[in-house]
């Protein structure tokens, strides 16, 4: 069942970016597409450092547990 719902959850990541990836070329002139593409990777990649950064910050300030149980679900 897990690896059911990991697959499903890979694919509709796949999806998504594809989906993202075809809207925008659609709406942006030819001319811009190259910096469009670019400015899009660099905000969606800029935020995985600074969550690594808050993450060992907030792991060194409270220990491991408390930042782990944060993110647990139910």
């Amino acid at each position: 069942m897990a690896a059911f719902g990991l697959a499903a959850l890979s694919l509709g990541g796949v999806v998504r970016f594809v989906a993202q990836a075809s809207f925008q070329q659609a709406l942006t002139p030819d001319r811009l597409l190259g910096r469009m593409s670019a400015t899009a990777r660099f905000v969606s990649s800029g935020g995985i450092p600074l969550g690594g950064l808050l993450g060992g910050a907030s792991g060194s300030v409270f220990g491991a547990r408390p930042p782990c149980g944060s993110v647990r679900p139910g």
